[in-house]
């Protein structure tokens, strides 16, 4: 292979987003079917379908907007009422199959004990509450610790710097 069609891949993608862009494509979803593309090509080398693999240099174009934070009821304004409607009948059916478990009397089910009617089945639903009141990502809201919550109750914690450097504050 000489070296212009070396380069025709990574051409080809180019022009191919500039007329998906003008269209109306977003880079984001031009780079999934980029992604998709180089998948299927890789596989079809894997299985001696081809000889090369035209896509292997090619890389996603850049999005400036691929860090959009996207908050709940930003588009839909029942979003965070269905989501948390959702949790309390999740929650209100484990606790009404606990007590059905219970109530059996099977001999497997002795040391079981039953969930407080008011309370949660699990740690999802106040995991959920936590992440929607306060913003926090999975990582930071599986890494609390009780010092976290008192320190940032108190005013002592004066936030954290995410990836991007810029502060973050973990309770607004």
């Amino acid at each position: 292979m000489n070296k212009s069609m070396a380069r025709s891949p990574q051409r080809s993608r180019e022009a191919h987003l500039t007329a998906r862009r003008k269209s109306g494509t977003k880079v984001g979803t031009a780079n999934r079917d980029l992604v998709a593309l180089k998948s299927a090509l890789s596989l079809a080398l894997k299985w001696d379908l081809i000889d090369v693999h035209p896509l292997a240099k090619v890389k996603p174009a850049k999005d400036k907007h691929s860090g959009v934070v996207r908050y709940l009821g930003s588009v839909d304004d029942g979003e965070e009422q269905r989501l948390r409607n959702a949790l309390v009948t999740r929650d209100s059916n484990a606790i009404e199959a606990r007590a059905r478990t219970i109530a059996g009397g099977r001999a497997q089910h002795a040391d079981v004990q039953p969930l407080p009617a008011d309370g949660f089945a699990d740690h999802l639903t106040p995991m959920a509450l936590v992440a929607m009141n306060t913003g926090l990502r999975r990582g930071e809201l599986t890494s609390l610790t009780w010092g976290t919550w008192t320190s940032s109750a108190s005013g002592d914690d004066p936030g954290r710097l995410s990836r991007s450097r810029a502060p973050r504050a973990m309770f607004h």
